[in-house]
């Protein structure tokens, strides 16, 4: 083999290889672009999620449940509560008591001021109690107040932005006292 044949040879090799490597820079280009259209929908993705735990984190959170405090004179009492465990104001709070009030207790509550009206702005942190029973009055007393029912909290949170409604339903049971003792308290 001539050398004039060899130096043809490597020359027709280099175009090869210039093509090839031209294919192979194309590929990685194409890769790149890839990966970055990736890389740029997940943070796009995160940066949604992140906003909306934000937004959860800040909304308006209310409880309601049943609280026991100990009177010397009366014994245990038992309250209805209504709390607001979020950061942001609840708006145009209405309850829902059901099943419908059949127990003049489920009628007296439904009828008290904040569960009867509602509560235009309930601001975080607020707590209201409504007195339900005595311990003793619950359980000795024979009342049918005992009996499990549910609350349902309606209410919205408009401070920024479109309003978001939000729909809570609390099931209570008076029941879950009856291991407590129906002390009376201190007779006077």
């Amino acid at each position: 083999m001539s050398l004039a044949a060899s130096i043809a040879d490597i020359l027709a090799s280099a175009g090869t290889i210039a093509s090839i490597a031209s294919i192979l820079a194309s590929a990685a280009t194409i890769a790149l672009v890839f990966l970055t259209w990736r890389y740029v929908s997940s943070s796009k993705l995160m940066l949604i999620e992140m906003r909306e735990a934000r937004l959860q984190e800040y909304r308006p959170d209310i409880v309601v449940d049943f609280e026991t405090t100990y009177d010397h004179w009366s014994g245990v009492l038992v309250f209805l509560v209504v709390r607001n465990a979020g950061r942001r104001a609840a708006r145009s709070l209405r309850f829902v008591i059901s099943p419908n009030p059949q127990t003049t207790k489920l009628e007296e509550v439904r009828r008290a001021a904040f569960f009867g009206k509602g509560v235009d702005v309930f601001s975080p942190g607020r707590t209201l109690r409504y007195f339900y029973s005595t311990l003793y009055d619950l359980f000795a007393g024979g009342t049918s107040a005992k009996e499990p029912f549910e609350v349902t909290a309606l209410y919205t949170d408009s401070v920024q932005g479109p309003a978001q409604d939000y729909e809570e339903t609390f099931n209570l049971d008076p029941g879950q006292f009856s291991d407590l003792p129906p002390s009376r308290g201190v007779s006077p």
